[in-house]
């Protein structure tokens, strides 16, 4: 995907003013194609801002501790819950340092898509944590809230 949009980058570049011109018409086709109602440059600020506050929420999440003593199995399932928070806050954490060097309608569109896709795949890996016992259920919530935001 990367080598696509330095590709589109050094296209338009070649291009020059025949470029500019069209960039409109692109802009708004990366806006729909990202689910951005705003110019793309302020969604990708935006969503910056967002997937760094969520970063921060999933570790903190990943921190929390269960209320109760538990049972190897609970225990099992705290550290896999809390091992895919951490990982979900690395990812957020990575896509956030791309959204901030985004300086190009083309890496924007590139960043704003791969936002909506990483908003899509937490969502669909989320599932596999809902039906978390009463132990969790602050881990649960953080993480829930999070998620929620990101949307």
């Amino acid at each position: 995907m990367i080598r696509s949009v330095l590709f589109a980058v050094a296209a338009v570049c070649a291009l020059g003013a025949g470029a500019a011109a069209a960039q409109p018409q692109a802009t708004a086709k990366a806006a729909a194609e990202t689910g951005c109602t705003q110019p793309l440059d302020v969604c990708t600020k935006e969503r910056t801002a967002a997937l760094k506050t969520q970063a921060r929420k999933f570790t903190a999440a990943a921190r929390l501790k269960p209320a109760t003593t538990l049972t190897a199995e609970e225990r099992a399932k705290v550290q896999a819950y809390d091992r895919w928070l951490r990982a979900q806050s690395q990812k957020a954490r990575d896509l956030a340092e791309r959204g901030t060097a985004a300086t190009t309608a083309e890496i924007q569109t590139a960043f704003n898509r791969e936002y909506m896709e990483l908003q899509q795949r937490i969502q669909r890996e989320h599932r596999q944590f809902e039906p978390i016992s009463n132990i969790m259920k602050s881990k649960h919530d953080a993480a829930s809230n999070a998620i929620g935001n990101v949307r």
